[in-house]
């Protein structure tokens, strides 16, 4: 194979997962890989405000931060956010004939995640889910006890409100970390896409409560 070809893998399970499976062969051929993981801040506000030479739409710096809060850099939602956010302004200054500023705003990045953001992007979320689902057991519940927690819980927090052992739970975590669904700030368990956090209290903990 020449060196100077690449190849580009996007799904829920790494490349080191593919590889280990005796049915997947072609992805043990691979002896080197670059992990490409979310984007920095700047390269998020690059992406929003430069996709292309001629882009001209602005964001406020409040939309910006709002939309790395929500995305935490995550390259399909913040591609998808981006999407809904353009198509917002077309409506409006083509369709609707209403005059607005070049600039897009909190208000829109509020606007277009409220308009079924969560089921546009359903996909995505599912994903997380049923990925989580998978082996070792206890992935999903984990992450429906961190969900109500924006700033997260310690271990010793998770330990006490869940029936897994130290030995237990220590392989949950690391998988959930691998996947980048949760991560650890100051000692804490966080879930790592806002948004996503934002999609399991919707869809498990309101949806009980209606039951």
């Amino acid at each position: 194979m020449s060196p100077k070809i690449g190849f580009i893998f996007a799904g829920l399970h790494t490349l080191k997962e593919m590889s280990s499976d005796y049915f997947h062969p072609f992805y043990a051929s691979f002896s080197r890989n670059i992990l490409v993981s979310f984007l920095s801040k700047p390269a998020t506000n690059q992406l929003l405000e430069s996709p292309n030479e001629n882009f001209t739409l602005q964001y406020t710096k409040e939309a910006l931060e709002e939309i790395y809060y929500l995305s935490n850099g995550q390259p399909y939602l913040v591609n998808l956010i981006r999407f809904y956010l353009i198509r917002r302004f077309n409506d409006y200054r083509f369709n609707q004939k209403i005059k607005t500023d070049d600039k897009l705003t909190l208000e829109d990045v509020t606007a277009i995640i409220n308009n079924n953001f969560f089921q546009q992007g359903s996909y995505y979320f599912h994903g997380i889910w049923n990925q989580a689902a998978t082996s070792p057991d206890g992935q999903q519940e984990i992450i429906k006890m961190l969900a109500p927690y924006q700033q997260g819980l310690t271990i010793n927090q998770l330990l006490e409100t869940s029936n897994f052992t130290e030995s237990e739970i220590e392989p949950i975590i690391e998988s959930l970390k691998r996947h980048d669904v949760i991560e650890e700030k100051d000692n804490k368990y966080v879930i790592t896409v806002e948004l996503f956090r934002q999609w399991v209290t919707n869809e498990y903990y309101v949806a009980q409560e209606k039951n």
